[in-house]
Protein backbone atom coordinates (compact mmCIF):
# COMPACT_ATOMS: atom_id res chain seq x y z
CA UNK A 1 0.00 0.00 0.00
CA UNK A 2 2.99 2.26 0.70
CA UNK A 3 4.77 1.71 -2.51
CA UNK A 4 1.91 2.24 -4.21
CA UNK A 5 1.01 5.42 -2.56
CA UNK A 6 4.86 6.73 -3.32
CA UNK A 7 4.31 5.12 -7.05
CA UNK A 8 1.15 7.45 -7.24
CA UNK A 9 3.24 10.82 -5.57
CA UNK A 10 5.94 10.04 -8.37
CA UNK A 11 3.49 9.84 -11.12
CA UNK A 12 1.41 12.99 -9.86
CA UNK A 13 4.51 15.17 -9.51
CA UNK A 14 5.55 14.07 -13.55
CA UNK A 15 2.23 15.26 -14.45
CA UNK A 16 2.15 18.24 -12.99
CA UNK A 17 5.99 18.78 -14.58
CA UNK A 18 5.15 18.09 -17.85
CA UNK A 19 2.33 19.52 -17.92
CA UNK A 20 4.05 23.12 -17.37
CA UNK A 21 5.59 22.41 -20.88
CA UNK A 22 1.49 22.76 -22.30
CA UNK A 23 1.50 26.76 -21.08
CA UNK A 24 4.95 27.22 -23.17
CA UNK A 25 7.03 27.97 -26.21
CA UNK A 26 9.31 25.29 -25.98
CA UNK A 27 11.41 27.14 -28.97
CA UNK A 28 11.56 30.38 -26.50
CA UNK A 29 12.27 27.80 -23.76
CA UNK A 30 15.00 26.06 -25.66
CA UNK A 31 16.65 29.65 -26.70
CA UNK A 32 16.61 31.19 -22.77
CA UNK A 33 18.29 27.50 -22.11
CA UNK A 34 20.89 27.46 -24.29
CA UNK A 35 21.51 31.04 -23.21
CA UNK A 36 22.41 29.87 -19.58
CA UNK A 37 26.48 30.61 -18.54
CA UNK A 38 27.72 28.02 -17.48
CA UNK A 39 30.37 29.43 -15.18
CA UNK A 40 27.50 31.49 -13.37
CA UNK A 41 25.20 28.08 -12.64
CA UNK A 42 28.10 26.59 -11.95
CA UNK A 43 29.00 28.90 -8.70
CA UNK A 44 25.25 29.30 -8.19
CA UNK A 45 25.37 25.38 -7.62
CA UNK A 46 28.71 25.66 -5.39
CA UNK A 47 26.54 28.86 -3.18
CA UNK A 48 23.54 26.21 -3.17
CA UNK A 49 25.66 23.45 -1.40
CA UNK A 50 27.07 25.87 1.30
CA UNK A 51 23.60 26.97 1.74
CA UNK A 52 21.73 24.21 2.15
CA UNK A 53 24.07 21.40 3.29
CA UNK A 54 26.52 23.28 5.01
CA UNK A 55 24.95 26.04 6.88
CA UNK A 56 21.83 23.42 7.44
CA UNK A 57 24.30 20.71 9.15
CA UNK A 58 25.59 23.76 10.98
CA UNK A 59 22.22 24.39 12.61
CA UNK A 60 21.68 20.68 13.70
CA UNK A 61 25.46 20.96 15.20
CA UNK A 62 25.05 23.11 17.73
CA UNK A 63 22.07 22.03 18.61
CA UNK A 64 23.07 18.13 19.19
CA UNK A 65 26.64 18.60 20.10
CA UNK A 66 26.32 18.77 23.98
CA UNK A 67 25.37 15.19 23.34
CA UNK A 68 28.23 14.19 21.89
CA UNK A 69 31.56 13.49 23.45
CA UNK A 70 33.33 12.80 20.05
CA UNK A 71 35.41 16.14 18.32
CA UNK A 72 33.90 19.00 16.75
CA UNK A 73 34.96 18.31 13.74
CA UNK A 74 34.12 14.65 13.37
CA UNK A 75 30.44 15.56 14.90
CA UNK A 76 29.75 18.66 11.98
CA UNK A 77 31.40 15.79 9.07
CA UNK A 78 28.93 12.99 10.42
CA UNK A 79 25.93 15.31 9.79
CA UNK A 80 26.85 16.92 6.92
CA UNK A 81 27.46 13.50 5.25
CA UNK A 82 23.99 12.96 6.82
CA UNK A 83 22.25 15.89 5.68
CA UNK A 84 23.29 15.01 2.05
CA UNK A 85 21.91 10.97 2.49
CA UNK A 86 18.76 12.68 3.37
CA UNK A 87 18.65 14.64 0.32
CA UNK A 88 19.21 11.77 -1.83
CA UNK A 89 16.29 10.21 0.16
CA UNK A 90 14.28 13.19 -0.30
CA UNK A 91 13.82 12.11 -4.45
CA UNK A 92 11.82 9.01 -3.71
CA UNK A 93 10.43 9.36 -0.54
CA UNK A 94 7.74 11.50 1.58
CA UNK A 95 9.17 14.70 4.52
CA UNK A 96 7.91 12.51 7.12
CA UNK A 97 9.96 10.02 5.79
CA UNK A 98 13.23 11.72 4.97
CA UNK A 99 12.83 13.04 8.57
CA UNK A 100 12.93 9.79 10.20
CA UNK A 101 16.23 8.96 8.17
CA UNK A 102 17.60 11.47 9.83
CA UNK A 103 16.71 10.75 13.04
CA UNK A 104 18.04 7.14 12.88
CA UNK A 105 21.22 8.07 11.33
CA UNK A 106 21.54 11.27 14.08
CA UNK A 107 20.73 8.27 17.03
CA UNK A 108 23.91 5.78 15.38
CA UNK A 109 26.14 8.74 15.62
CA UNK A 110 25.53 8.53 19.47
CA UNK A 111 22.86 11.68 19.47
CA UNK A 112 20.21 11.15 21.83
CA UNK A 113 16.66 10.04 20.54
CA UNK A 114 14.89 13.16 22.02
CA UNK A 115 17.47 15.51 21.10
CA UNK A 116 17.52 14.21 17.33
CA UNK A 117 13.87 14.90 17.16
CA UNK A 118 13.59 18.24 18.37
CA UNK A 119 16.59 19.12 16.78
CA UNK A 120 14.49 18.56 13.46
CA UNK A 121 12.19 19.54 14.35
CA UNK A 122 13.12 22.88 15.36
CA UNK A 123 14.72 22.95 11.86
CA UNK A 124 11.54 23.04 10.19
CA UNK A 125 10.03 25.50 11.95
CA UNK A 126 13.05 27.91 11.23
CA UNK A 127 12.49 27.23 7.93
CA UNK A 128 9.14 28.00 7.96
CA UNK A 129 9.61 31.05 10.07
CA UNK A 130 11.83 33.04 8.07
CA UNK A 131 9.54 32.01 5.14
CA UNK A 132 6.70 33.80 6.78
CA UNK A 133 9.07 36.42 7.83
CA UNK A 134 10.30 37.26 4.44
CA UNK A 135 7.02 37.04 2.51
CA UNK A 136 5.25 39.23 5.27
CA UNK A 137 8.22 42.04 4.70
CA UNK A 138 8.37 41.93 0.80
CA UNK A 139 4.73 41.94 0.62
CA UNK A 140 4.42 44.91 3.19
CA UNK A 141 7.03 46.87 1.35
CA UNK A 142 6.07 45.84 -2.03
CA UNK A 143 6.26 48.23 -5.54
CA UNK A 144 2.56 49.21 -6.59
CA UNK A 145 1.59 47.09 -9.59
CA UNK A 146 3.17 44.14 -8.45
CA UNK A 147 -0.17 43.20 -6.71
CA UNK A 148 -3.02 45.00 -5.24
CA UNK A 149 -2.51 46.81 -2.20
CA UNK A 150 -5.69 45.38 -0.20
CA UNK A 151 -4.17 41.80 -1.31
CA UNK A 152 -0.89 42.34 -0.59
CA UNK A 153 -1.85 43.80 3.04
CA UNK A 154 -4.09 40.80 3.63
CA UNK A 155 -0.70 38.79 2.47
CA UNK A 156 2.03 40.21 4.80
CA UNK A 157 -0.41 40.29 7.57
CA UNK A 158 -1.33 36.79 7.75
CA UNK A 159 2.63 35.93 7.04
CA UNK A 160 3.75 37.78 9.73
CA UNK A 161 1.22 36.62 12.25
CA UNK A 162 2.45 32.57 11.59
CA UNK A 163 6.24 34.25 11.68
CA UNK A 164 5.21 35.63 15.14
CA UNK A 165 3.63 32.22 16.33
CA UNK A 166 6.27 30.17 15.10
CA UNK A 167 9.20 32.60 16.91
CA UNK A 168 7.20 32.17 19.67
CA UNK A 169 7.09 28.77 19.67
CA UNK A 170 10.75 28.63 18.79
CA UNK A 171 12.22 30.85 21.90
CA UNK A 172 9.16 30.47 24.37
CA UNK A 173 9.95 28.18 26.14
CA UNK A 174 13.22 29.90 27.65
CA UNK A 175 10.02 31.52 29.87
CA UNK A 176 8.57 29.70 32.02
CA UNK A 177 5.01 31.96 32.14
CA UNK A 178 4.62 31.44 28.64
CA UNK A 179 5.54 27.83 28.38
CA UNK A 180 3.36 26.64 31.20
CA UNK A 181 0.64 29.16 29.23
CA UNK A 182 1.24 27.79 25.87
CA UNK A 183 0.60 24.11 27.79
CA UNK A 184 -2.67 24.95 29.35
CA UNK A 185 -3.94 25.73 26.06
CA UNK A 186 -2.67 22.93 24.19
CA UNK A 187 -4.18 20.64 26.78
CA UNK A 188 -7.47 22.57 26.62
CA UNK A 189 -7.46 22.40 22.94
CA UNK A 190 -6.74 18.70 22.54
CA UNK A 191 -9.28 17.95 25.47
CA UNK A 192 -11.98 18.97 23.50
CA UNK A 193 -11.05 17.97 20.06
CA UNK A 194 -9.24 14.63 20.09
CA UNK A 195 -9.31 12.98 23.68
CA UNK A 196 -13.48 11.88 22.96
CA UNK A 197 -12.12 10.04 19.55
CA UNK A 198 -8.57 9.66 20.15
CA UNK A 199 -7.51 9.64 23.54
CA UNK A 200 -4.32 7.54 22.56
CA UNK A 201 -4.01 10.51 19.90
CA UNK A 202 -4.09 13.07 22.39
CA UNK A 203 -1.87 11.39 25.44
CA UNK A 204 0.91 10.69 22.34
CA UNK A 205 0.72 14.56 21.14
CA UNK A 206 1.16 15.69 24.54
CA UNK A 207 4.62 13.65 25.39
CA UNK A 208 5.68 15.07 22.43
CA UNK A 209 4.90 18.79 23.01
CA UNK A 210 6.35 17.94 26.90
CA UNK A 211 9.65 16.04 25.13
CA UNK A 212 10.31 19.07 22.79
CA UNK A 213 10.36 21.35 25.68
CA UNK A 214 12.55 18.80 27.37
CA UNK A 215 14.98 19.21 24.89
CA UNK A 216 14.77 22.85 23.84
CA UNK A 217 15.72 24.06 27.89
CA UNK A 218 18.57 22.25 27.57
CA UNK A 219 20.14 25.08 24.98
CA UNK A 220 21.44 27.68 26.15
CA UNK A 221 20.16 31.09 24.71
CA UNK A 222 23.79 31.38 22.99
CA UNK A 223 23.60 28.03 21.66
CA UNK A 224 20.13 28.56 20.20
CA UNK A 225 21.40 32.26 18.85
CA UNK A 226 23.55 29.97 16.85
CA UNK A 227 21.11 28.12 15.26
CA UNK A 228 19.15 30.36 14.39
CA UNK A 229 21.94 32.39 12.75
CA UNK A 230 22.58 29.65 10.76
CA UNK A 231 19.28 29.42 9.63
CA UNK A 232 19.07 32.91 8.65
CA UNK A 233 22.72 32.28 7.08
CA UNK A 234 21.18 28.66 4.93
CA UNK A 235 18.00 31.05 3.85
CA UNK A 236 20.36 33.99 2.52
CA UNK A 237 23.35 31.98 0.62
CA UNK A 238 20.59 29.74 -0.56
CA UNK A 239 18.86 32.80 -2.21
CA UNK A 240 21.26 34.97 -3.27
CA UNK A 241 22.22 31.34 -5.30
CA UNK A 242 18.76 31.66 -6.88
CA UNK A 243 19.50 35.47 -7.88
CA UNK A 244 22.48 34.51 -9.45
CA UNK A 245 20.24 32.17 -11.68
CA UNK A 246 18.17 34.60 -12.79
CA UNK A 247 20.57 37.24 -13.30
CA UNK A 248 22.39 35.04 -16.02
CA UNK A 249 18.58 35.06 -17.41
CA UNK A 250 18.38 38.84 -17.57
CA UNK A 251 15.91 39.23 -14.48
CA UNK A 252 17.14 41.66 -12.15
CA UNK A 253 15.32 41.71 -8.79
CA UNK A 254 15.46 43.62 -5.24
CA UNK A 255 16.82 40.76 -3.33
CA UNK A 256 14.14 41.39 -0.78
CA UNK A 257 11.93 40.09 -4.03
CA UNK A 258 14.10 37.14 -4.28
CA UNK A 259 13.79 36.28 -0.63
CA UNK A 260 9.94 36.30 -1.11
CA UNK A 261 10.06 33.90 -4.55
CA UNK A 262 12.89 31.52 -2.52
CA UNK A 263 10.09 31.44 0.23
CA UNK A 264 7.36 30.44 -2.31
CA UNK A 265 8.99 28.04 -3.94
CA UNK A 266 10.02 26.14 -0.55
CA UNK A 267 6.28 26.47 0.33
CA UNK A 268 5.24 25.02 -3.11
CA UNK A 269 7.63 22.10 -2.87
CA UNK A 270 6.17 21.02 0.78
CA UNK A 271 2.94 20.40 -1.21
CA UNK A 272 1.80 16.39 0.38
CA UNK A 273 1.17 14.79 -2.26
CA UNK A 274 4.51 15.20 -4.49
CA UNK A 275 8.17 13.63 -4.32
CA UNK A 276 10.69 15.99 -3.93
CA UNK A 277 9.03 19.06 -5.40
CA UNK A 278 8.95 17.85 -8.86
CA UNK A 279 6.63 20.08 -11.35
CA UNK A 280 5.54 22.15 -8.08
CA UNK A 281 8.89 23.99 -7.29
CA UNK A 282 8.63 24.67 -11.40
CA UNK A 283 5.13 25.80 -10.85
CA UNK A 284 5.88 28.17 -7.64
CA UNK A 285 9.28 29.89 -9.53
CA UNK A 286 6.84 30.60 -12.79
CA UNK A 287 4.05 31.98 -10.53
CA UNK A 288 6.39 34.40 -8.19
CA UNK A 289 8.58 35.66 -11.76
CA UNK A 290 4.94 36.31 -13.34
CA UNK A 291 4.27 38.60 -10.39
CA UNK A 292 7.61 40.85 -12.15
CA UNK A 293 6.32 40.40 -15.95
CA UNK A 294 8.82 37.62 -16.64
CA UNK A 295 8.25 34.77 -19.05
CA UNK A 296 6.71 31.29 -18.19
CA UNK A 297 9.79 29.99 -20.31
CA UNK A 298 12.80 31.93 -17.88
CA UNK A 299 10.44 31.22 -14.91
CA UNK A 300 10.41 27.25 -16.06
CA UNK A 301 14.00 27.61 -16.85
CA UNK A 302 14.81 29.13 -13.45
CA UNK A 303 12.87 25.94 -11.52
CA UNK A 304 14.80 23.42 -14.06
CA UNK A 305 18.00 24.63 -12.85
CA UNK A 306 17.03 24.71 -9.25
CA UNK A 307 15.81 21.32 -9.49
CA UNK A 308 18.99 20.23 -11.44
CA UNK A 309 21.00 21.44 -8.13
CA UNK A 310 19.06 19.08 -6.15
CA UNK A 311 19.37 16.23 -8.03
CA UNK A 312 23.56 16.94 -7.68
CA UNK A 313 23.28 17.17 -4.19
CA UNK A 314 21.20 13.75 -4.24
CA UNK A 315 23.42 12.21 -6.21
CA UNK A 316 26.32 13.33 -3.95
CA UNK A 317 24.37 11.69 -0.99
CA UNK A 318 23.70 8.83 -2.80
CA UNK A 319 27.29 8.00 -3.55
CA UNK A 320 28.02 8.76 0.30
CA UNK A 321 25.12 6.26 0.93
CA UNK A 322 26.37 3.38 -1.72
CA UNK A 323 29.70 3.85 0.28
CA UNK A 324 28.50 2.74 3.29
CA UNK A 325 26.74 -0.05 2.18
CA UNK A 326 29.97 -0.97 0.80
CA UNK A 327 31.71 -1.07 4.10
CA UNK A 328 29.34 -2.12 6.12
Amino acid sequence: MQRKAVLLKVLFSLAVFFSLFLFIDFRNFWEVVTGVSLAIVIVSFLLNVVGSVVANSLQFFFHVRRDVTATNGWLLWEITKIDFIVRFYSLFMPVGATAAVRWHRFVLIGIGSLNSGAAILVNKMQQLFLIFLFIGITFLSHESGVVSNNISFLISVCSLILSGGLLFLLFGFFFSGYVGQLRWLLNQLLDMKIVLRRPNLTSRLKKYFTSYEEAIVRLSLIEFFNVIVWAFISFLVVSYSQSLVMQSLGVFLPFSDVLFLRGLVFLAMMVPFSIAGIGFREMGTIAGLSLYGVSAEIGLTVGVILFGFQILISLMGGILEGLRFIRT
